[in-house]
């Protein structure tokens, strides 16, 4: 999720991005599909039929309906999601991003070890340039690391393809992981060496970073600095227009019937 552009989707999550822009296109398009949207929500869906699917999938990133199913309270973002304000290319990269970060806290959640602290999502304008001009196998090699997949021999050990974790390299009789080969294990201090010193200076010029021995594992043993850790904030984006579509009239029940009435 972190290495993806914001104007792309990931093929996983294109099931789901289809569904949710389906929904978001229903409240912005009057009509019988509308109106018959707003039935199946009244009614209250089911998991068949495209409006059951796509209000399926909204529950299950998490989303939460506010003033009815064109307006929605997405996690990681402060202000309710509005199916019908700003431009058409500005809600589709928001459901965009909604889903890399729904991606990212269940990858958190999954790898604790590897991934805990890194929060919203990776620090993209730092991620994405260390991975440009590199040659291919350096790139592929450092793309592995960041979706920690070094091969360790716990994780062989895990896998039933070693007799024991500990490491091969030296004699100390410790488990190798990441934190052994990348900080611990001297048969690789000479190439450590250098890296660590850079790193060290990297820590002196941010000091939100904090000493190394207190980065958190995302940063520490896969090296993505999450997107707060510098307290540089985003600037916000310039929506090329402000219209702002109105969303389906209210019936008499408080819920909608069509973007022209019924």
């Amino acid at each position: 999720a972190f290495f993806c552009a914001g104007h792309r989707i990931l093929p996983t999550m294109v099931c789901d991005y289809l569904r949710l822009t389906w929904l978001a296109a229903r409240s912005r398009t009057g009509g019988p599909l509308q109106v018959l949207a707003q039935a199946v929500w009244e009614a209250g869906p089911k998991r068949d039929g495209p409006m059951g699917r796509a209000l399926l999938t909204a529950k299950e990133q998490g989303w939460k309906p506010t003033a009815g199913w064109w307006e929605w309270k997405v996690p990681g973002r402060q202000e309710p999601l509005s199916f019908v304000c700003g431009s058409w290319g500005a809600l589709c990269h928001a459901i965009r991003d909604a889903l890399r970060y729904a991606a990212v806290q269940r990858l958190a959640a999954r790898r604790p070890r590897l991934y805990q602290g890194l929060g919203a999502t990776a620090n993209k304008l730092l991620v994405q340039p260390a991975l440009r001009g590199l040659e291919e196998l350096d790139a592929s090699l450092l793309r592995g690391a960041m979706a920690g997949a070094v091969w360790t021999a716990q994780r062989a050990h895990a896998r039933g393809l070693r007799d024991d974790p500990l490491c091969p390299y030296c004699d100390l009789g410790t488990p190798e992981d990441e934190e052994h080969i990348l900080y611990g294990c001297p048969a690789w201090q000479a190439a450590r060496a250098p890296h660590l010193a850079d790193l060290v200076e990297a820590a002196r010029r941010a000091p939100a970073l904090g000493p190394m021995a207190s980065w958190p594992p995302c940063l520490r043993l896969c090296g993505l600095l999450p997107e707060v850790c510098l307290g540089t904030p985003a600037a916000p984006r310039q929506r090329r227009h402000q219209a702002r579509a109105p969303p389906p009239p209210r019936g008499p029940r408080g819920g909608a019937r069509g973007a022209r009435g019924a």
